[in-house]
């Protein structure tokens, strides 16, 4: 199921309080993790 257009970046998320991390759904998280390991255009690798 694909989420609103309204949803946190990953940036936004930084300054969320850990309890509100917490709340958010499991599903919802996973997709934000596959965003965080997605290479950046134009960005050097990690070794």
């Amino acid at each position: 199921m694909p989420y609103p257009e309204n949803i946190p970046s990953i940036n936004d998320m930084l300054n969320l309080p850990t309890g509100e991390l917490a709340q958010l759904p499991v599903e919802l998280l996973a997709a934000l993790q596959g965003d965080a390991a997605a290479p950046v255009a134009g960005g050097t690798p990690q070794a």
